[in-house]
């Protein structure tokens, strides 16, 4: 992709990806979820657009994907995503995990072999708003010794995002691991003084300064990704209104 930006408000690419999604075979209520996590990674300088676009020639096969249960236990619980986006399956381990919050005050979920791992922040952020703090731990699809962690918290406003040195694994880098929880004295503090293996950290400060240029400025997202998603979107038929 080029490194050209196209200028959008934030209801522009919430819709256009929206129509993307639906015009892919993605339910309704998965495509809102999905255009609306985008456009949270864009409003905080994550690049959800371009994330979204590198999956687009394969997730029309995915529309109807399911977990597969592989342990269930407790606060743990471990699926098997078979390839597919988390688009496609999230959603129902995340609403699994939250149960899980209410009946032990805290979750622990992997999910084997899926891919859009990097749109896991505004999944996230709405467990935020419902009072819980979460993590989610994942490895680079292009360089397996790159661990991101993202963490979200309702005593901050913006999450944090780590990126860390790591030794590949034999397995598991395509697993997304999730902990979801109601206590937030037992959740660490966020800080990198000290680690030499973070790479990269942005901090919630970092994060307010990508939401409130998005809000005051609109939104700059990758021209090429944009392309993509516009052709596809333009294959929905929109009902006329009565």
């Amino acid at each position: 992709m080029s490194d050209e930006t196209i200028h959008l408000s934030y209801h522009e690419l919430v819709t256009t990806t929206h129509k993307t999604l639906e015009a892919l075979g993605f339910r309704r209520s998965d495509s809102i979820d999905a255009a609306e996590t985008v456009a949270w990674q864009e409003q905080h300088g994550l690049n959800g657009v371009e994330e979204l676009a590198k999956s687009l020639g394969f997730l029309w096969r995915e529309t109807e994907a399911h977990l597969e249960v592989v342990y269930e236990g407790g606060c743990w619980r471990v699926y098997n995503a078979q390839g597919a986006s988390i688009l496609s399956v999230v959603g129902i381990a995340l609403d699994a995990s939250v149960a899980d919050v209410q009946s032990y005050g805290l979750a622990m979920t992997r999910i084997e072999a899926c891919h859009n791992r990097a749109l896991i922040g505004g999944y996230l952020n709405r467990c935020a708003r419902r009072g819980l703090a979460a993590m989610a731990y994942w490895r680079n699809r292009r360089d397996a010794n790159e661990v991101h962690a993202l963490c979200v918290s309702p005593e901050l406003d913006f999450p944090t995002l780590r990126i860390y040195q790591s030794t590949p694994l034999n397995g598991g880098n395509h697993d997304l691991v999730l902990m979801l929880s109601s206590n937030l004295e037992c959740w660490p503090r966020q800080s990198s003084d000290g680690d030499s293996r973070i790479v990269r950290f942005f901090t919630p400060e970092d994060m307010r300064r990508a939401h409130e240029a998005s809000i005051e400025n609109g939104l700059n997202v990758n021209a090429d990704a944009w392309h993509k998603l516009c052709r596809l979107s333009s294959g929905v038929l929109v009902p006329e209104k009565q």
